[in-house]
């Protein structure tokens, strides 16, 4: 079994790793000319009681930062926030990088239109590159032009794929959000609500992009059923979707739109799966057997989200070890994912190899090889090369440890 001479080791090593790192770096900021934003943060829990006052406080502190400092300057202060208060955890790494990503498309870019002249750290990589899907959707709403799409991920992907390894992609998906936004601007009310019309042209501009492979194409359907959803939720422009059916919405639509739909649908299947891992897998396999895997793993990783403020993925994570072979390492692989994508911005890692240390992980030779193949594939998402091999490969051994290394070749 992996490490299982020095499993409690490094469990205890990981998680201790997690408090001790993240102190100095609190320590430090506290200490920093960020100080004062650092300060304005805390005070915003105190001056409001309300969470969704207290959050519009710190989206106006971190754009301060932003706006007077840096963008990677402001991202440290979205850190501090996420790490250390409670309400912001709750309500979504993904959303409120997503925000960020709008305050510098309107406040930065808009005042120079120039994508080069903006330099874009590694930090906005975090809570699932969300900073670009907002950033990204607002460039595209103004400019849905595929030309524009493909000079635009080009230039991202030259600049950044080096350190950033899915930029390109995101690249894409962003496209796909901008796309859906333009389209808002043209329908007539009477199509509202109607998912085939509306959309209509964003795939047909998601699929006659010239360059674009299709796994970025599927990226951009994607984002177009990723906007029909958040519409869904809050019953805008006529979309809705029923909370105990979140997969029904997507009957009717083509096979090749399928997919897409499917995905996006699937972050909103825990209401009905009631973070029950068994009976999830029993209403996907019921939806769609041909997309039942998948629908699983997305709606597993994105119950993750929920589980970060009080860490309790390890208990939602036992349930995977319930499920049949190929699901339970898909199941596994999710929870990897989901804490990466979910996890304490620039730290996401320690989430995820604290959980592929604990016991029922180990213990079981299937979960334990998804759980650290999961692990080292997506460190290249979001950590530069010279990180990976010099801080995260030395926590690794054996067969990890060698396709870890092999990110420095």
């Amino acid at each position: 079994m992996l490490w299982n001479n020095r499993k409690s080791f490094l469990v205890a090593s990981c998680l201790i790793g997690v408090a001790v790192i993240g102190g100095l770096f609190y320590f430090f900021l506290s200490r920093s000319p960020l100080s004062e934003y650092i300060k304005k943060a805390d005070a915003c829990a105190v001056q409001f009681a309300q969470a969704e006052e207290q959050i519009g406080c710190w989206y106006r502190v971190i754009e301060e930062a932003i706006n007077t400092e840096s963008i990677d300057d402001g991202m440290k202060v979205f850190s501090y926030v996420y790490e250390n208060f409670t309400p912001f955890i709750e309500s979504g790494c993904h959303r409120h990088a997503h925000k960020i990503g709008d305050i510098v498309y309107y406040g930065q870019y808009l005042a120079n239109p120039d994508i080069d002249a903006i330099d874009f750290p590694q930090s906005t990589t975090a809570c699932g590159y969300g900073f670009y899907h907002g950033f990204l959707e607002h460039l595209v709403q103004d400019n849905p032009d595929s030309a524009f799409v493909t000079d635009v991920c080009t230039t991202l992907g030259k600049k950044y794929g080096a350190t950033m390894g899915d930029i390109q992609l995101t690249c894409y998906h962003g496209a796909g959000h901008g796309f859906m936004l333009a389209e808002i601007e043209k329908q007539e009310k009477q199509y509202w609500g109607n998912i085939p019309v509306f959309s209509k042209r964003p795939v047909e501009l998601c699929n006659g992009l010239p360059e674009a492979r299709e796994g970025d194409r599927e990226e951009c359907r994607q984002g177009i059923f990723n906007v029909i959803m958040e519409w869904g939720e809050v019953k805008n422009y006529g979309f809705s979707y029923e909370k105990e059916a979140p997969l029904a919405v997507c009957h009717g639509l083509s096979a090749g739109l399928l997919h897409a739909c499917y995905y996006e649908a699937a972050q909103k299947f825990d209401g009905v799966a009631q973070k029950d891992l068994a009976r999830a897998w029993r209403i996907a396999q019921a939806e769609s057997p041909e997309h039942a895997l998948m629908i699983l793993n997305v709606a597993v990783a994105g119950v993750v989200q929920q589980t970060i403020a009080d860490d309790s993925y390890a208990a939602f994570g036992k349930g995977c070890t319930t499920l049949p072979t190929g699901p339970k390492s898909g199941c596994i692989e999710s929870i990897v994912n989901g804490l990466y994508e979910h996890g304490a911005p620039t730290e996401e890692f320690k989430r995820a190899l604290a959980f592929c240390q604990l016991d029922y992980v180990q213990n079981d030779p299937d979960a334990s090889e998804a759980c650290m193949r999961a692990f080292v594939q997506r460190l290249p998402r979001f950590y530069t090369p010279d990180r990976i091999v010099g801080e995260v490969c030395p926590l690794l051994e054996g067969k990890p440890r060698e396709t870890c290394d092999a990110f420095g070749e």
